[in-house]
């Protein structure tokens, strides 16, 4: 199972803000395993590249021992933006060095955060090509993997970041089986909000068959109820629903 985090902060303002506290209560459950042998079954990524992973997510990974990839948006590094009504300060080159100094991985997560499915043959390029290059180009690192901007994708996507040099492309549904897809790897993740807690991880460590097989099936539901309410009608209720997780205690 792969984990998809996004803030790590003193105090949470988002459904995607994790406290501080609770991710150390998740590493804890990732660097020594839900039982006995698990111990690497839960896998730590971060999309967007805001500064508080860095800030606050690095030290917790550093003092549990934990490796993660880092998925930056690489038109937004080094720069303060308002998003969702709140200023964020994104990672800076200098702190990307230095994650990949000591030990973790930086990979693309596109270069402005457009949903892919909704983007030009041109705007494509622009967001895959552009984002890995740069990110070679600076880094000194290979960049072959992207996690799609908003979970959206489809086969015309996949072709696209294969076009443009990616071999692993990771999205939001995490009960999608690893696949081989036009020509990339396709692997789900699971996405941690500040409502998840450490029991929650150890569960999914432990899941039976019966129980990850239900989730998938509502995974694929989800994926219908988006094909029928379309792009702005899905993100409209998607929006409602993580507003009012905003307000709801974690």
């Amino acid at each position: 199972m792969i984990l998809s985090y996004h803030e790590v902060m003193s105090l949470t303002v988002s459904a995607y803000a994790i406290s501080c506290e609770r991710m150390s209560e998740h590493l804890v459950v990732i660097a020594c395993g839900a039982q006995v042998g698990t111990a690497g079954s839960l896998r730590v990524t971060f999309d967007d590249g805001v500064d508080s992973q860095f800030q606050n997510g690095l030290p917790l990974l550093q003092k549990y021992g934990v490796k993660a990839c880092f998925f930056v948006n690489v038109g937004f590094i080094g720069e303060c933006r308002t998003i969702k009504g709140w200023k964020q300060q994104f990672m800076s080159w200098s702190e990307l060095q230095e994650l990949i100094r000591l030990g973790h991985s930086v990979q693309s997560h596109g270069w402005s955060h457009e949903f892919l499915t909704s983007c030009s043959e041109h705007e494509l390029d622009n967001q895959l090509q552009r984002s890995r290059l740069t990110l070679e180009q600076r880094l000194g690192t290979t960049v072959d993997s992207i996690s799609v901007p908003g979970g959206r994708w489809n086969r015309k996507v996949l072709a696209a970041c294969r076009r443009a040099g990616y071999t692993n492309v990771l999205v939001s549904d995490p009960w999608i089986s690893k696949t081989e897809c036009e020509g990339v790897t396709v692997q789900g993740r699971f996405t941690v909000l500040n409502s998840t807690k450490a029991e929650h991880l150890k569960a999914l460590v432990n899941m039976s068959r019966v129980q990850q097989f239900r989730l998938r099936v509502q995974g694929q539901l989800k994926t219908v109820g988006r094909s029928l309410l379309g792009e702005r009608g899905y993100h409209s209720l998607w929006r409602h629903f993580m507003h009012r997780e905003e307000h709801e205690p974690a």
